[in-house]
């Protein structure tokens, strides 16, 4: 028997950004930007690249990952919009763009 092994369309997140043009935003919040009932050190870091918006139906969704640490963030965000269609410059009609992400790691 012969067996083919097709494996998933992966990308690391720093060739996915480079590839779009993008700018990964990674913000520290301070405690009292926070609802007291969120764990301030796990959601300390949030990261998203910026002016792009995640496509859900016709709705626009904001979307970011939050983390212990920037690179955490980072991580939680590439699971987020993994397999998503995202939509950049939503608000610039003549540089809008629009394409999906692949499985993304870090």
């Amino acid at each position: 028997m012969q067996i083919e092994v097709v494996t998933a369309n992966r990308m690391a997140l720093s060739d996915f950004a480079d590839k779009h043009g993008l700018v990964m935003q990674v913000k520290e919040r301070t405690r009292t930007e926070l609802w007291r009932g969120f764990d301030y050190e796990s959601n300390r870091y949030y990261a998203q690249f910026r002016d792009v918006d995640v496509k859900d139906g016709a709705v626009l969704r904001g979307t970011f990952g939050n983390g212990r640490t920037p690179e955490a963030a980072m991580a939680n965000y590439a699971k987020e919009i993994s397999g998503k269609l995202l939509v950049k410059d939503w608000h610039k009609p003549d540089e809008r763009k629009e394409f999906h992400a692949p499985e993304l790691t870090t």
